[in-house]
């Protein structure tokens, strides 16, 4: 079963000393699931330039090792009917472990916090929470702050309109082709 956790930035690459770095063809993986994460073996080798065995075997390593930490489906949600996305800046009354800890257990444990940031500036929290209306909304926050009394305040923006929206990372971040030349670019 899935976390909020599972929503929460990862910046750190795996530790593990037998990780081995992705190369193009990994990353071409990477970049292709991430759009299609049904492809099967077959169109997925096709894609990257393989045939079918190295590409599994490629897959289950890059599994294996943490890259791809599950495979879902994007749901149209305005589809399901009307509902708030909300984002929220959270600002605790300190940033001591004990209040930092309970704060972060109780969002994981709630799903329609969709997203949880820690982050530099003014507040210390954002989170991207989805609610049925404003009314639904109000009563999380209202549960949050019972729950967890490190809660100094919090304020929200309610999204209007969605202009963008993707969970795929550029995956040229990664490759260092890219990044040299850039640097041989300056």
């Amino acid at each position: 079963m899935a976390t909020g956790l599972d929503n929460l930035i990862r910046i750190e690459p795996p530790l593990a000393a037998a990780v081995k770095r992705p190369d193009r063809i990994d990353l071409r993986i990477l970049s292709r699931l991430q759009k299609d994460g049904s492809l099967s073996i077959a169109r997925l080798a096709e894609a990257v330039g393989l045939s079918a065995t190295p590409c599994r075997r490629r897959l289950r390593r890059l599994e294996a090792e943490g890259y791809i930490l599950s495979r879902g489906t994007r749901i149209d949600t305005a589809r399901l009917g009307t509902h708030l996305l909300v984002l929220t800046e959270i600002v605790l009354k300190s940033r001591l472990t004990a209040h930092v800890q309970p704060f972060e257990r109780y969002v994981a444990s709630r799903e329609y916090f969709l997203d949880c940031y820690a982050v530099t500036g003014d507040f210390d929290y954002v989170l991207r929470v989805v609610a049925r209306d404003v009314a639904h909304y109000y009563s999380m926050m209202e549960e949050l702050t019972e729950h967890c009394a490190a809660v100094a305040r919090y304020s929200c923006t309610i999204a209007l309109r969605t202009v963008k929206h993707t969970t795929d990372i550029p995956i040229s971040l990664f490759d260092d082709m890219n990044v040299k030349a850039v640097d041989d670019a300056r």
